[in-house]
């Protein structure tokens, strides 16, 4: 079984325990079965699965940060009071 299959799973177990059926909920049983994995990661073989998800939220931390520059560069264009566009 995939440690992300687990920890799935880990996580649906924790919304049964609970009995709080929330997003909320399960995204916490996600990271508290993340926790758990971490912990015995030697046993089951998932050391790989903790270097990729560092490697996806760098990718999306690096999203966040090119979104934020491109809207602050069409903001300062769009904010001039001459528009020196030359389209198509």
């Amino acid at each position: 079984m995939s440690p992300f299959v687990a920890n799935l799973l880990l996580a649906l177990v924790w919304l049964v325990i609970t009995g709080g059926f929330s997003l909320a909920n399960l995204i916490f049983g996600f990271f508290l079965g993340g926790a758990s994995l971490y912990l015995i990661r030697e046993q089951v073989g998932a050391g790989s699965y903790f270097q990729n998800g560092r490697k996806v939220a760098s990718l999306i931390l690096f999203l966040i940060y090119d979104l934020a520059v491109s809207a602050w560069r069409v903001a300062v264009v769009v904010m001039r009071p001459k528009l020196e566009l030359k389209p198509g």
